[in-house]
């Protein structure tokens, strides 16, 4: 039978069973393996959905113990540093790590014993997480890939020691350099990949790598080896320490953890006041950061607080007037407040910064039927759906402005359209009242009752013409 990797690293100890497992002469790796599985069963039960198994969210990792510098240093949540390394984004980033941990892992610990395997995982998990939160202070980081990188780079010095030239990992030495060039190469060029983590394990293995291939790995352990795998730890440790422990409790981390919790309780909890306390927090430690404005904004848009989220918009919008977020916002707002004549001049604006986006021509032209001015409202439907012709809320759009224009065939076909594309409550509103204007009373109530389950609330404009036509048609 063919011996797999570990079996042959050492040529002169027990083979270990084939299967996914560890001996009793493997505890560290059991522990992290336990841990890792355990924190990933967790964030999927807790998620309940496919997504939270391939993807997890940020805010759910970070509910995990995922390593955030906001959290970890500026709000003192120093524990992140261990527990961000046993939260994994997805399945297949647990199972990569979880394979390289179980097979070069299990390894190593087996033919170096536990104590300088321990040393060595510790060592180069707290750089690791020490490294990736200072060199990316908004970065979400976790997983156990500075562990396996140290265990690599240990392995291939180990492996040129004369001690380890033996070994059949060492004939293969140059592919580790190959893997190891690769994943560095693709996390500096691909966003999501923590390579500060990467190379900060790599260097910690270096070091430990070169302190037991010059002190010899095997044998028991001793003093000497405690002093010097101290040594390297500490040293290790400490170089990615210094600016991380520089920044707790700076202004501008406690700023960033105050964001990032705004958002979690208003997109989880829906409390959107609670975000905006939050918000004036943060605001307070960061009064020159325009994205802070843009938030709070969108909190207060939330809270149905139109005249406010304007306010913020418009800070927004006095440092960059071309911000898109702010004019989207702000016309939306001032449509909530009937300034319908505000709401269009923002969207021109848009339009003048952006002229290939659909939705903007769609929202002036809602504005626009707002105003009674649904001829004009058509040519920015047909504009919208020659953009993207699978946009549903256009096709619904334009059914309203062929309703006002008493074009009921053409507008029952659109709203027919919208439907087939996105069943939402305001295209069943809008075809309940085509329906009622052509005499189709039963279709029609049935429509209603179908909107109102989608929980869709006609603005007042929309009643009031709604009420006109009632009349107008007998009702």
């Amino acid at each position: 039978m063919q011996q797999t990797l570990p079996e042959l690293i050492l040529q002169d100890k027990p083979v270990r069973p084939e299967k996914w497992t560890w001996t009793p002469a493997e505890p560290v790796t059991g522990v992290l393996i336990i841990l890792s599985v355990a924190t990933f069963a967790a964030i999927f039960t807790v998620n309940g959905n496919f997504g939270a198994f391939l993807l997890p969210v940020p805010e759910r990792l970070l509910w995990w113990g995922a390593n955030y510098m906001p959290f970890t240093f500026g709000m003192g949540e120093y524990w992140r540093l261990a527990t961000g390394l046993f939260a994994h984004a997805g399945i297949l980033h647990l199972l990569t790590n979880l394979y390289v941990l179980q097979d070069l892992g299990c390894a190593l610990e087996r033919n170096i014993g536990w104590q300088r395997y321990m040393l060595l995982v510790l060592a180069s998990g707290a750089a690791a997480s020490l490294s990736s939160v200072t060199q990316d202070p908004t970065f979400v980081s976790c997983g156990l890939s500075g562990i396996i990188f140290a265990i690599v780079s240990c392995l291939f010095l180990m492996s040129g020691s004369a001690q380890g030239k033996e070994l059949v990992f060492a004939r293969h030495r140059w592919l580790v350099v190959i893997f190891i060039g690769y994943m560095l190469a693709l996390g500096f060029i691909t966003q999501g990949i923590d390579n500060a983590a990467h190379v900060a394990g790599l260097l910690v293995g270096v070091v430990f790598g070169l302190v037991y291939s010059k002190r010899g790995w095997s044998g028991r352990w001793n003093s000497i080896d405690s002093v010097l795998a101290i040594a390297a730890s500490a040293l290790s440790v400490a170089v990615f320490s210094v600016e991380a422990f520089v920044l707790t409790g700076s202004p501008y981390l406690v700023g960033l953890a105050d964001c990032r919790k705004a958002m979690t309780i208003a997109k989880w909890d829906k409390n959107y006041l609670g975000a905006i306390s939050l918000m004036n927090k943060a605001i307070g430690t960061q009064t020159d950061d325009p994205l802070y404005y843009l938030t709070r904004a969108g909190f207060y848009a939330d809270a149905k607080r139109y005249q406010s989220a304007v306010d913020d918009y418009t800070s927004v919008l006095a440092i960059n007037p071309e911000e898109r977020g702010a004019l989207a916002g702000r016309s939306i707002a001032y449509h909530h407040l009937g300034d319908e004549a505000k709401a269009i001049a923002d969207l021109d604006r848009l339009i003048a910064v952006d002229p290939k986006r659909a939705i903007t021509y769609n929202n002036r032209a809602w504005s626009l039927i707002a105003m009674g001015e649904s001829n004009n409202a058509l040519s920015d439907c047909e504009r919208a759906l020659s953009i993207d012709p699978s946009l549903a809320t256009a096709y619904d759009t334009k059914a309203v402005a062929l309703l006002n224009l008493k074009r009921l065939q053409e507008a029952l076909a659109c709203v027919n359209r919208s439907i087939s594309l996105e069943s939402d409550g305001a295209a069943y509103y809008h075809r309940a009242e085509i329906l009622l204007s052509l005499g189709k009373l039963e279709d029609s109530v049935q429509d209603f009752r179908k909107a109102e389950k989608l929980n869709y609330k006609p603005e007042a404009w929309e009643l009031q013409t709604a009420l006109v036509r009632s009349r107008a048609i007998g009702f």
